[in-house]
């Protein structure tokens, strides 16, 4: 079995290698408030707060980190923010139901899931329009860009498959049949694997970038959403909306998953584990809250009241 002592002997491994750097600023997006806070979550203070579209969920950093996107679900379109200025200075229309959204490595293009339309909207965002729409699975949620660019990779919610879309040629190029209703995904830091969570049969898969076949299917708790790699990519989270609770996944030994720990609120959504590699910060949907996890001892460091419903957030630059 695996002990708390092993558990954090892994983490305190991957501090020592993990930048030790950290921004004290995140972007959170408020899906039934229709907005973003700006939270300094070492002040346990939310700084500001900032009017998008309809239904935020998803957000996108430019490279600089002076604008902000936001995809917003009910209304279809994309909030372009100035931060300096705290302010929307553009909004873009995308696909029906645009859901998350990623940039592309020049940060000259971003991408949409669109969860009505089952497609992937492109955007130029030098002319802020859409020049794309590519069709994928059924309710498209999550999506990521490959290490190197040239992929990006949806979890088809409705379809239980993985859709990987070539970025040059603009089409899908793979499907991967996955569990019931992939929802998020993460590359591993060598690109190698890609780990997808499954609200629907409660586990992640780990599936091989080479072959695009399932490697591993990793049971973690009710309702796995949002996931992330610490730094060092020695440590993955998984958050649990259906049991408040977070999994953590050791990835040297073997992708196996340890005992899941308390996620301090109501329906853990999306996670994100600090820069330095001592904190995880996880939105809650149904007690309204950020909440920041202290990795040295498990334990709660700060609760944060934030707008209804948070899903997404995004560290400052």
């Amino acid at each position: 079995m695996i002990t708390l002592g092993i558990l954090l002997a892994i983490v305190s491994l991957s501090m020592a290698q993990a930048q030790q750097t950290t921004s004290d600023i995140v972007y959170v997006a408020n899906a039934k408030s229709n907005t973003v806070s700006i939270v300094n979550w070492v002040t346990k203070s939310v700084v500001a707060t900032i009017p998008v579209g309809t239904t935020p969920h998803g957000l996108a950093l430019s490279l600089d980190g002076r604008t902000l996107y936001v995809a917003n679900s009910k209304s279809s379109d994309i909030s372009m923010i100035d931060l300096s200025k705290r302010t929307i200075v553009a909004t873009i229309e995308s696909g029906d139901g645009s859901h998350h959204i990623v940039l592309s490595t020049d940060a000259k293009r971003a991408y949409t899931t669109n969860i009505r339309a089952n497609s992937v909207s492109v955007l130029n965002l030098e002319t802020r329009k859409a020049i794309a729409e590519i069709p994928v699975g059924k309710s498209p949620q999550y999506l990521v860009l490959s290490p190197n660019g040239r992929e990006l990779w949806t979890a088809d919610d409705k379809s239980s498959q993985v859709s990987v879309i070539d970025t040059i040629a603009q089409k899908v190029i793979a499907t991967i049949p996955v569990g019931d209703g992939p929802d998020h995904l993460a590359f591993s830091r060598d690109g190698k694997s890609v780990f997808v969570t499954h609200t629907r049969s409660g586990d992640v898969r780990v599936i091989d970038v080479a072959s695009r076949k399932v490697m591993a299917t990793i049971p973690t708790g009710k309702e796995p959403h949002g996931i992330d790699l610490n730094s060092t990519g020695l440590m993955l989270f998984v958050a649990n909306r259906g049991a408040d609770t977070i999994t953590p996944l050791a990835i040297p030994m073997g992708n196996t998953a340890l005992a899941a720990f308390p996620s301090g609120g109501k329906g853990p959504n999306h996670l994100r584990v600090s820069p330095d590699g001592r904190s995880i910060l996880v939105t809650h949907r149904d007690s309204n809250n950020l909440i920041v996890i202290d990795l040295s001892a498990y334990q709660i460091s700060a609760t944060i009241a934030v707008g209804e419903e948070p899903h997404e957030f995004v560290f400052a630059k």
